[in-house]
């Protein structure tokens, strides 16, 4: 005689209506709560990422790359082309190979989380609507988790290979305080300095020179014309206070009727700052969105599972969340970090 089954069967339509809403919520989910990369993937519209056309901040656009395979591939420039000439008429122009661009190569970073509908949960809910609300619950509940590791992961310290080699890629890693050195995307930054990004330790308090330090930043990390500056300004809220202190020390009565001591949006030179708990302790980073990229896998980066059932365990359903991501820069010598601010 067969065994009897350890797992209870949800009515096929209740299975339907959660598959549905697992399958159906965009990407973008993963995102929203993430002001680093909803930066990126709202930033401008890309193939595979319809209607994304609202701009973070009115920052540039960045880049969203759909890759196939193990490995992620993203082109970076190390200099100048020598191809470029002036010709006049029917003048002879040398046809010369010399693309300033070479690969980086590193791989996806893959992330889940698991929630599970038990025998006795489904006791305590009434009716197929209460069932199909316990599991968007703990859908919702997958998802924001998903994006907050994520994020914690985007401001770390990991670097791929020695430290937490699965995750995706740090910023403290990408952007970093000593970028003379370490191999970064499969490139030795201590052999190819334009794989460096610039960077000032600051070893003060803001109020100190911290705007000193903000405006030799925006000027090393805008190019040779200055005109390619920063898309954003991304600090902790510590710092995020100390410079818009400096701007609240003057004092302009605009109104009779109400003191508006504050600011709504912090701007320094059309460059918006904006602060995230997550980012490093008493840093600012520089980041031009036009050289960011954001990898996502052909396929979808977003992806359900239904695995087996765990044994000896009364399971009515069982589902897996899956997201896969890589991020990287084209251009490093247009990202900076100043850091060790004392503001806390």
């Amino acid at each position: 005689m067969a065994a009897p089954s350890r797992t209870q069967v949800l009515d096929s339509s209740v299975v339907s209506a959660i598959d549905t809403y697992l399958t159906t919520v965009p990407v973008d989910v993963i995102f929203e709560d993430n002001l680093l990369l909803s930066s990126v993937f709202n930033a401008g519209p890309s193939a595979g990422n319809q209607g994304a056309v609202k701009s973070l901040y009115k920052a540039r656009p960045g880049n969203i790359s759909r890759q196939n395979g193990r490995e992620v591939v993203i082109p970076v420039r190390y200099g100048r082309s020598t191809n470029t000439k002036a010709f006049n008429r029917a003048d002879v122009v040398p046809l010369g190979i010399d693309d300033p661009i070479t690969m980086q190569r590193d791989g996806f970073a893959n992330y889940i989380d698991t929630f599970v509908l038990t025998w006795d949960e489904l006791q305590e809910v009434s009716g197929p609507q209460g069932v199909i609300n316990l599991a968007q619950a703990k859908a919702d509940a997958c998802k924001q988790t998903l994006a907050e590791t994520i994020e914690g992961d985007l401001w770390s310290t990991n670097n791929g290979t020695t430290t937490n080699p699965k995750e995706v890629l740090g910023i403290q890693f990408l952007i970093a305080e000593a970028p003379g050195t370490g191999v970064i995307w499969g490139i030795n930054r201590a052999t190819y300095s334009w794989h460096q990004n610039q960077f000032t330790d600051a070893t003060s308090a803001f109020s100190a020179g911290g705007l000193d330090d903000m405006r030799a930043m925006r000027v090393s990390t805008a190019g040779v014309s200055g005109v390619d500056k920063a898309s954003a300004i991304f600090t902790t809220p510590a710092v995020w206070q100390a410079y818009t202190k400096e701007a609240e020390d003057i004092h302009q009565i605009t109104s009779g009727r109400t003191a508006e001591l504050g600011f709504e949006v912090a701007v320094y030179q059309g460059i918006p700052v904006v602060y995230s708990d997550q980012c490093v302790a008493g840093s600012m980073f520089f980041l031009n969105m036009k050289y960011m990229q954001l990898v996502l896998p052909g396929g979808g980066a977003f992806q359900v599972r239904t695995p087996a059932n765990p044994a000896d365990q009364v399971i009515d359903l069982i589902r897996q969340l899956i997201f896969r991501m890589q991020w990287g820069f084209q251009r490093y010598d247009r990202q900076g970090v100043i850091f060790n601010y004392t503001d806390t």
